[in-house]
């Protein structure tokens, strides 16, 4: 049984190795780690996998997450079963390559004037039949790994583009507040993307790329629209009405 280390960077694996490691059919995880996954192994029997009970829902993505992060793809919540009385009765987690392509009608002859807008994206969907399936456990609201499926059509994330994945270039709270502190002092997108880069060390520690930086102010603005002028107003207003002793000349154009 070849076990294989997931702190262990790719590049330190022979190619025969990250090829067992990236494509093995089943794999074992500890169970003395519930929320997280140390090791994997290819084996034949995935018995002791399917025993691992968890206490929630949360805990069944958290762990999942952590092995997707680990091997190199990205998950999506998929499909579930409720009860009648609410409860989620099963859960499918599935590889964010599952899927197949959609079918996009545009008027080749002139492509200047289709009613469709195609988004340009380098992701695309490969029917990936990767997935688990959590069951809840009868008479308690505890969930079971009944179906873990890890073979993949497409190949995986090496360890040095894994920020680069759609998890991790998810903008936090601190580097939001980052942007939109520059916009205020006229700083730029790309000079506030390369000044949070040079504060946080290199690329690889900063969730986001230069794009998700303009996407996010791209979403302020258009959240504000017309306020800003408004903001604007109401602010000269005040400073008016707090200052009747001296005289205010503003003009709006």
């Amino acid at each position: 049984m070849a076990v294989f280390d997931l702190n262990q960077p790719a590049s330190s694996l022979s190619e025969e190795d990250y090829v067992v490691a990236s494509n093995s059919h089943v794999i074992f995880i500890s169970s003395s780690i519930n929320t997280g996954c140390d090791s994997f192994a290819s084996h034949d029997d995935n018995a002791s996998l399917l025993r691992i009970v968890y206490d929630s829902l949360d805990e069944c993505i958290e762990m999942y997450s952590k092995y997707a992060s680990e091997v190199g793809f990205g998950i999506r919540l998929s499909c579930q079963k409720r009860l009648k009385w609410g409860y989620v009765k099963q859960k499918y987690i599935v590889c964010n390559k599952e899927g197949c392509l959609k079918d996009v009608w545009l008027k080749t002859l002139d492509p200047k004037k289709n009613d469709r807008q195609v988004r340009s994206s380098n992701f695309r969907v490969c029917g990936c039949k990767a997935r688990v399936v959590f069951d809840m456990v009868p008479d308690i609201t505890k969930y079971i790994l009944t179906t873990f499926d890890v073979k993949h059509n497409h190949k995986l994330d090496r360890v040095k583009y894994k920020h680069l994945s759609k998890a991790e270039r998810k903008l936090t709270y601190n580097e939001q507040l980052f942007i939109i502190k520059a916009a205020n002092a006229n700083i730029g997108v790309v000079r506030a993307h390369n000044l949070y880069t040079g504060l946080k060390g290199p690329s690889s520690l900063v969730h986001g790329t230069q794009t998700e930086f303009k996407n996010f102010t791209r979403g302020v603005n258009c959240f504000n629209g017309d306020s800003d002028a408004q903001m604007l107003i109401t602010r000269m207003e005040q400073r008016t009405f707090n200052e009747r002793n001296s005289e205010s000349l503003w003009m709006v154009t």
